[in-house]
Parts: C-alpha cells; sequence; structure tokens
C-alpha cells in the first residue's frame, strides 16, 4: 500500500516533496499487527503486564522521494533506506497501540519547551489502562493545559487501539515467532542508548556498545540496536551533519586569535542581518480592493496604497467590525500593524486568521518574521516550512529558509534531539 501511494505521490507532485506515514493492520483471528513505516517516528505499544514501552518501527524513507539520492547525507547509520519493509508483531490482551503525528511532540508551552516523547511516555504509563476514548480525552486535556490553548504550528493526530479480545489458549503459528519483547526494544533501552549519543554526537555503534551498561546490551544484542539507528537514525542527527554540512572554524585575525566580539553586539548583528534578508516587501505589499467600500474604506487603502500605514490604521481600526470575518481580513490587519511597528497586534491577527483557515500560507509566513524578530530562531524555520509545505510557489521564501537554517546552524552549533 505505501510503495504504491509513493508511486502516485512521486508522480503526481514535485521533486522536493515529503510525506511521512505510518499504516498498520490489525488481524484479530492472529491476534497479529501488520504495519509498515515511510520515515515516519516510531509508534507506541504499551504492555500493561510488563509496566513498558515499546518502539514499533521499520525502514523506509518518507513518501515522494523513494528514489532520491539525499537520504545518505541525512542518516549515517542507514546507507539506503529506499526499501520500505513491513513487520508484524504479537498484540496480547490490554496492549494499547499509540500512534501520533510528530506535531504532538512538537507542541509547544509559552516558555517555548517542547512537549516532547518523555511526556507523552509518561503520560501512557499513567493512563495506558485506560479505555481508547477516556485515554485521548485525558491526552487532549494535558495538550491543551501544556500548550495554554494557543494554535499550534503543526496538526495533532493521536489514535489508539487496545486490544480486549482475550489471549488465544494456544497462540497462532505465526505469532509464536512475533513476540514484542523479542523484536522491539522499550522507551527504557532507547533512553540508555540516548544518553550515549548525548555525550557523544558522533558515536558509531561500536562506541555506542561499548558505552552501555552489559545488561542493557545483552537484553537487546548488536543486531537490534543496529536496526534501532537504521530505522530511527534521521531524527537523531545534530543540526551540523543534517545537510552533511559541518561548521566552520571561527575566523581568526593576523596574529591567529579568533576577534573578540561582544556577545550583545554580535547577536544583534545576527538578527539585523536576517531581518533585512526576509523578503518582507513580497510578504507585505500586496494591493488590496473591497467590494462596496465606503468613501471612509476607500481612503484608507489609499493610504495603505501610498505607504502611509499608520494613518490607515488609524481610519481603518473603526472598520474591521463591519468587515467579513475571514483570514484575508485578519492578514490584512495583521499587515497594517506589522508595517506599523506594532508586532504584538499584528501576531494576534495572524493566529486569528489560522484558526479561520490553517493553510493559510501568508500567515504562516508573517508568524515567522514576528518569530524572527522575537528571536525565535526555531519557531521562524518551523514556521517558515508550514508556510512552504502549504504553497510551492515561494521561491524566494524557500531560499530564505536555507540561509536561516545555515546560519542558524554556524552560529550555534546546534544539536537538537527529537525525544
Amino acid at each position: 500500500t505505501l510503495r504504491y501511494l509513493d508511486q502516485c505521490l512521486s508522480e503526481s507532485c514535485t521533486s522536493d516533496f515529503r510525506l511521512t506515514a505510518f499504516y498498520a493492520i490489525f488481524d484479530q483471528n492472529k491476534r497479529l499487527l501488520h504495519f509498515a513505516s515511510a520515515g515516519h517516528l516510531p509508534m507506541l505499544v504499551y504492555r500493561p503486564s510488563l509496566g513498558q514501552i515499546f518502539l514499533l518501527n521499520t525502514s523506509g524513507a518518507p513518501l515522494g522521494r523513494m528514489s532520491a539520492t539525499d537520504e545518505p547525507a541525512s542518516n549515517r547509520f542507514a546507507p539506503n533506506l529506499s526499501t520500505i519493509e513491513s513487520e508484524k508483531v504479537a498484540l496480547h490482551q490490554n496492549d494499547l497501540l499509540v500512534l501520533y503525528s510528530d506535531g504532538v511532540l512538537s507542541a509547544r508551552n509559552a516558555a517555548g519547551e517542547y512537549f516532547g516523547r518523555q511526556r507523552l511516555v509518561d503520560f501512557i504509563m499513567q493512563h495506558g489502562e485506560l479505555s481508547p476514548t477516556e485515554f485521548l480525552v485525558e491526552l487532549r486535556n494535558l495538550l491543551q493545559q501544556f500548550t495554554g490553548g494557543q494554535i499550534t504550528h503543526d496538526d495533532i493526530t493521536v489514535i489508539t487501539l487496545k486490544n480486549v479480545l482475550r489471549n488465544l489458549d494456544k497462540p497462532h503459528s505465526e505469532a509464536v515467532a512475533c513476540e514484542l519483547a523479542d523484536k522491539f526494544m522499550t522507551t527504557g533501552q532507547e533512553q540508555a542508548i540516548l544518553s550515549v549519543l548525548r555525550e557523544n554526537p558522533q558515536a558509531g555503534v561500536d562506541e555506542i556498545i561499548e558505552h552501555l551498561d552489559e545488561d542493557i546490551f545483552y537484553a537487546l544484542t548488536r543486531e537490534r540496536i543496529e536496526q534501532y539507528l537504521n530505522q530511527n537514525g534521521r531524527w537523531l542527527q545534530p543540526w551540523p551533519t543534517r545537510n552533511g554540512k559541518t561548521d566552520k572554524a571561527p575566523a581568526k585575525s593576523g596574529n591567529g586569535v579568533a576577534p573578540v566580539v561582544p556577545v550583545e553586539a554580535e547577536s544583534q548583528k545576527f538578527q539585523e542581518d536576517l531581518l533585512a534578508a526576509f523578503p518582507l516587501r513580497k510578504l507585505l505589499h500586496k494591493r488590496y480592493s473591497c467590494n462596496g467600500a465606503t468613501p471612509e474604506f476607500a481612503q484608507a487603502l489609499q493610504h495603505y496604497h501610498d505607504g502611509d500605514y499608520g494613518q490607515a490604521l488609524h481610519v481603518m481600526a473603526p472598520l474591521q467590525s463591519s468587515i467579513k470575518n475571514s483570514a484575508t481580513m485578519h492578514c490584512f490587519f495583521g499587515n497594517l500593524h506589522l508595517l506599523s511597528g506594532k508586532k504584538a497586534p499584528a501576531q494576534q491577527e495572524y493566529l486569528a486568521a489560522l484558526n479561520l483557515d490553517q493553510r493559510c500560507a501568508h500567515a504562516w509566513l508573517a508568524l515567522s518574521y514576528v518569530a524572527l524578530a522575537d528571536e525565535d530562531y526555531s519557531m521562524a524555520i518551523e514556521y517558515l516550512a508550514t508556510a512552504l509545505r502549504l504553497d510551492g510557489n515561494l521561491a524566494d521564501f524557500q531560499t530564505f529558509l536555507q540561509k536561516l537554517i545555515s546560519a542558524v546552524e554556524r552560529r550555534e552549533n546546534r544539536v537538537e534531539w527529537l525525544l
């Protein structure tokens, strides 16, 4: 199914199209879960009888790029992910399968912290014995509480399946060789591997094994560690290696010593250069018209087109309630606020636009500029990437996104983990 879908997408979409997917079928008669992954994050199975959570994944690149040649650069552990593989595991009575999109992990709170996989794992351990409906209600409440009810940059999707069928008196012959604990690692075992990688980001398989406790290594075996890294290595890469790039050493002066630049001044220049490079004119300087415009509205539009944004906002603000509520209307007023130097109300208008239309690329682009002005470069990158997924005709913004990512990599030498 995934191979056929990949073929269809490859034929009908642009060459840079990317889509991760996870596909699963539960055979109730055999108590077997068949599944395959196309570059997706591992799914989770909670087994209450063991009090453990297992990671389900298989090898496979994102859909739409199966013949692409850039995958090896993004995953040093797996030389070739071009083939989608299927797997199967036996589910016991009361096992809970949790399928989720990466928007769950990337949801952020007011402090900018990610929800992350560990919070999801902790939640499953605490609530995994609930019914699927009760589980989802509690998880939704937790996510709303964590994000403060604010709109997220990516979709949040969770699907749960609980096997309420009693175990067979005699397991099906296929299920005997598909025991979950024999084929996949637990989240606790994964944390042991990640602990090594945090201390040694460029560690290879041999180095990882060398640093693992003997009990963990013997429980996992080398084969399963390699399998895990092959399947998930693309999610574990530090920023400087995700695009096959390495950081350059700082330039040195004539005496061989790197020049000292005040941190505050350097940070300010870094931000100013990025703001200057942002294609703001293409975003904000648009011509608008309005059917049935009153003389006051026509006057306000003229001020806007003449570049007198403060006056346009002064005349237009009292008229906002008389304009049909739409994403375009909120983006227009967001533009006015932003052009008038009022960042906070501009942000509120763009968020209001997205509440009406999640596919409004203009709002995502504008929010990326606001995040850039706040020096929140991670969110600026995520907002830009979202806009580019929605609209493929944004070449200038695509170029800027690449510039922004490269600049952040060089400046911060960041290592990000999706946990």
